[in-house]
């Protein structure tokens, strides 16, 4: 289970692994890709391996949270980026213990339209607050996604997030409008009144 002396050595093994596996994904100097293992194993092998190498380095990445951190910010260069970004979400491992600032800014960027896509979020019959990236974390529940486990482990980097997920979604639902008279008041034992817009 990750208690013994030998697990931190393996878990740099496994990190070294996929960086050999996924360096050929970046194109080489004259437009080729390198071909791990000499060509020797199928494009088929190649992912089951990686597969099995991720699964592994998530499950035991918090004793090596510097390796953890330095993965997920190299995900950002992958070439297939949305897609390794969907599927890390789907099984996170430890990622939320060993790197969660970088677990809740990999995920802020999964979610929110870049800037030069911002401009076309209020528009055409299928505009989604999220790119429909959202859909990714559906049926709704604790357990999908980073949230539930940034949460527990790390709220000084879960909470900013999850405020500017419903900020967000508040924003593109009302097309920015003022909330009027749409809102909750919460009054607290000492006399403090804090409003909660848009409670509808």
């Amino acid at each position: 289970m990750g208690k013994d002396f030998l697990t931190p050595v393996i878990i740099q093994w496994f990190y070294h692994w996929l960086s050999q596996l996924q360096a050929p994904l970046q194109l080489q100097p004259g437009g080729k890709r390198v071909q791990p293992f000499n060509g020797e194993l199928s494009s088929g092998d190649i992912k089951r391996m990686t597969d099995d190498l991720r699964t592994g380095f998530l499950l035991f990445c918090n004793l090596a949270p510097n390796l953890a951190a330095d993965y997920l910010n190299k995900l950002k260069e992958h070439p297939y980026r949305d897609n390794a970004i969907r599927e890390l979400l789907k099984f996170r491992g430890t990622l939320a213990q060993a790197a969660p600032k970088e677990l809740a800014e990999l995920t802020a960027e999964y979610l929110f339209p870049k800037e030069d896509d911002e401009e076309d979020d209020y528009e055409g019959p299928f505009a989604d607050a999220f790119r429909h990236v959202d859909l990714s974390f559906v049926p709704a529940s604790p357990a999908q996604g980073p949230f539930h486990e940034l949460l527990v482990n790390a709220p000084q980097y879960a909470l900013p997030l999850i405020r500017r997920i419903v900020d967000r979604a508040i924003e593109f639902r009302t097309k920015g409008q003022d909330y009027g008279k749409d809102v909750m008041v919460i009054v607290y034992p000492d006399g403090r009144e804090v409003p909660f817009p848009w409670h509808r």
